[in-house]
């Protein structure tokens, strides 16, 4: 999945809250995820059109983590979103 761009399906309504946690409600399958304050990021990026690649810097650089260790948090993060099909191939 590195370098692959995804993005939300329609059916996915994204609510950020204020402790820096978020929702994801989908309405295909009328189901709750809640986001912490890592997947909530990750997903802002997602929808921002940003790539693996990007979105794995983009973790680098806000917490003390290493490349190796946000590829893994990333490409984790996206299985789950895939197998839970909130995402979608964005090519």
């Amino acid at each position: 999945m590195a370098g692959n761009r995804w993005k939300p399906r329609d059916s996915v309504v994204y609510t950020p809250l204020s402790d820096g946690e978020g929702v994801l409600l989908c309405l295909e399958q009328r189901e709750f995820f809640d986001l912490n304050e890592t997947g909530r990021l990750i997903w802002e990026r997602l929808c921002e059109g940003l790539d693996t690649a990007e979105i794995t810097t983009t973790l680098v650089q806000e917490y003390e983590v290493t490349p190796e260790e946000a590829a893994r948090t990333v490409e984790s993060f996206l299985a789950k979103l895939v197998e839970d099909r909130l995402v979608e191939s964005a090519v």
